[in-house]
């Protein structure tokens, strides 16, 4: 598996999956199995969610790998109850199998008192420190109304990096949008971010597009 990959402030959603989103990110006519290859033509990442990609036996049946560019990553959401049910290297083995490269990080919750020397053997298989983000619950949500989720690197050679998960719900302007990134940049501190979401039922298309043109414009 590779170590890293992702580009810096990559922007994507919570799942690509939406049936709200035709008529607005998808055209009415578009088939449902359509919709990842027409997502991954506009964003470079999206979040699965646990249950997405631990429904089936495997991921192979899906097809995901074929449908998105080479550059293209998914952030593989994971509670840490849910992978201690299944045997050591399982689910990592398992997404690694069909996604491989394009796999950009797990994002691991409910490991706040587990040593990342711990969560990596808990999950075992061939996974590189640098692609597993626990969720800090330490992350301090200031001056703005979003609800906001910090995942950082256990670690790796490419250094300290972090994922922001942000609920789009309270978001109503690009200037609320800014105040969001703004605080992401504090969270983060020193360490690189290497994407950001935004999530809600579902995130709002034009919302996703003012994330990608905003990091375009402030992100060097």
């Amino acid at each position: 598996m590779a170590d890293g990959g992702a580009a810096c402030w990559g922007v994507g959603a919570r799942g690509w999956d939406h049936p709200d989103w035709v008529g607005s990110l998808y055209p009415a006519d578009l088939p449902s199995d359509w919709r990842l290859a027409y997502y991954a033509n506009e964003f470079s990442v999206v979040v699965v969610e646990e249950g997405d990609w631990l429904a089936g036996e495997d991921l192979s049946g899906l097809g995901w790998a074929d449908d998105v560019p080479d550059e293209f990553r998914f952030f593989l959401e994971l509670e840490l109850a849910t992978a201690v049910k299944y045997e050591r290297g399982c689910l990592v083995d398992r997404a690694n199998t069909t996604l491989g490269h394009l796999i950009g990080g797990f994002l691991v919750s409910g490991a706040a008192s587990v040593e990342p020397d711990s969560i990596q053997d808990i999950l075992g298989g061939d996974v590189a420190p640098s692609l597993l983000f626990c969720e800090d619950r330490a992350a301090v949500h200031l001056q703005t109304q979003a609800a906001r989720r910090i995942f950082r690197s256990v670690g790796g050679e490419s250094g300290a990096a972090c994922i922001a998960v942000i609920d789009s719900g309270a978001i109503e302007s690009l200037r609320d949008l800014r105040a969001e990134f703004d605080q992401v940049s504090r969270n983060a501190g020193s360490d690189e971010v290497r994407a950001v979401f935004l999530a809600g039922d579902p995130p709002d298309p034009d919302m996703l597009r003012g994330a990608r043109t905003l990091v375009d414009l402030l992100i060097p």
